[in-house]
């Protein structure tokens, strides 16, 4: 492992989110993590996999709705 999990915190700084959405995700989950126990930890990758799901394809012009 490269990096140490991150914390609930540590993930919602890194993704620029209030930790409240991030918890909400998880308890509905609706986003990856891993759990132990009781902790709730995020892995680079967990991260990357929240960004590429949240990606949103741009419009050409001329198409918008």
């Amino acid at each position: 492992m490269t990096h140490p999990p991150l914390t609930f915190k540590q993930a919602a700084e890194r993704l620029n989110v209030p930790e409240s959405w991030l918890r909400e995700k998880v308890a509905k989950r609706q986003i990856p993590h891993i759990r132990l126990g009781k902790h709730v930890r995020f892995t680079e990758a967990d991260l990357e996999e929240i960004l590429r799901a949240a990606r949103q394809p741009a419009i050409p012009a001329g198409r918008q709705p």
